[in-house]
């Protein structure tokens, strides 16, 4: 009959709580709370190995960062870098494109830099219905935005 295995794991001295003794223990699971992260906020139910190592824990608590660059402020996780090359600023773009609506693009998407980390600016093809009204009766344009470029003919059933 095998008991409950009762070595301690080092350096934190809880029990190993393997079910049958002679199992390698492993790593220690007992579930710490109030752990006090390096950004300084508290996290529970985290595993008592992760406390080896607090910077390798994620915060997930939501902060306000501003993005270098662009200087939006963004809600992000703690843990999350807005200064890495990697991050896109979510803020929607909100510059008027041609064909008069906003562009669907985001801050990060439609600003980038080019090889030589010179700013690069690339709009986003616009996503919406044109809606221009047609010059020869009530109708407006039900066709994908084209940039301003003329409707052409009006197909809807007239209504005179």
């Amino acid at each position: 009959m095998s008991s409950t295995c009762q070595r301690l794991h080092t350096p934190c001295n809880h029990s190993c709580q393997k079910q049958t003794c002679g199992e390698d223990c492993g790593l220690c699971v007992v579930k710490l709370y109030n752990v006090h992260l390096p950004c300084s906020h508290l996290k529970d139910d985290v595993p008592c190995y992760q406390t080896q190592d607090l910077g390798s824990i994620k915060c997930n608590v939501r902060v306000q960062r501003q993005i270098p660059g662009c200087n939006h402020t963004v809600e992000v996780p703690c843990f999350q870098d807005v200064a890495t090359p990697s991050f896109k600023c979510p803020t929607a773009c909100g510059i008027i494109l041609a064909c008069g609506h906003r562009c669907p693009g985001s801050c990060g998407r439609c600003n980038g830099k080019d090889a030589d980390m010179n700013p690069l600016v690339k709009h986003h093809k616009c996503t919406k219905i044109c809606g221009r009204h047609s010059g020869t009766c009530n109708h407006t344009c039900t066709s994908s935005c084209h940039d301003g470029t003329d409707c052409g003919l009006c197909f809807a059933p007239c209504e005179v």
